[in-house]
C-alpha cells in the first residue's frame, strides 16, 4: 500500500491509496486518516480509492472506522473513485450507502 496526502484549501485533506489493503496495512490505513480526521486543519477528507487493487475485511473495517471517527468529530469523509475491487466489496457488504461516494470518471 501506498498513502499519499495534500491539502486543499478548502480544509479538504485528501488521502491518495494505491496497492493492496489487507491485514498487513490496513491499520497503517486507520491510523494515518485518524490523525488526519484530527487535525484542525480537515474539515473533510477524502480518500482517493482509484489506485486500489485490492480490499479484504480489515480494509473495509479501516474504511468504516475512519467514517464513524469522521462523523463524531463532524467532519465528512468523501470516498473519491473506489477502484472496481472496493466498489464490489462495498456492494457485496451492504455498506456503499453508508458512505458519500464521489466518481470523477478516472477509473483506475
Amino acid at each position: 500500500m501506498h498513502l499519499a496526502s495534500r491539502l486543499e484549501p478548502d480544509a479538504t485533506i485528501v488521502l491518495t491509496v494505491s496497492g493492496d489493503v489487507d491485514f498487513a496495512v490496513a491499520d497503517d490505513l486507520r491510523a494515518v486518516a485518524l490523525g488526519m480526521v484530527a487535525s484542525t486543519e480537515c474539515r473533510r477528507l477524502c480518500l482517493d480509492l482509484a489506485g486500489v487493487s485490492f480490499l479484504d475485511s480489515t480494509g473495509i473495517s479501516a474504511l468504516v472506522a475512519i467514517r464513524n471517527a469522521a462523523e463524531a468529530s463532524t467532519r465528512t469523509l468523501l470516498l473519491r473513485n473506489p477502484s472496481k475491487p472496493v466498489a464490489r466489496l462495498l456492494d457485496l457488504t451492504g455498506l456503499t450507502p453508508v458512505f458519500t461516494v464521489e466518481s470523477t470518471g478516472t477509473d483506475a
